[in-house]
């Protein structure tokens, strides 16, 4: 068997939000970097970006 495919998104703004959605409705695994400590913990706490795209959600 080949390989798993990764990926990693850096940024949080609404393209790098709109990349991830696309990546985690078809890969396992996607790592998303962002530099926005409050951001990245709304994400996981509601599921979607606070700032950004805000109603495209996300299962975390």
């Amino acid at each position: 068997m080949g390989k798993p495919v990764q990926f990693a998104v850096l940024g949080g703004g609404s393209w790098a939000t709109a990349l991830v959605k696309m990546l985690t409705e078809n890969i396992p695994e996607v790592i998303w970097y962002m530099r926005n400590e409050e951001a990245v913990a709304y994400i996981h706490k509601n599921g979607h970006n606070p700032n950004y795209l805000t109603d495209v959600a996300f299962n975390t």
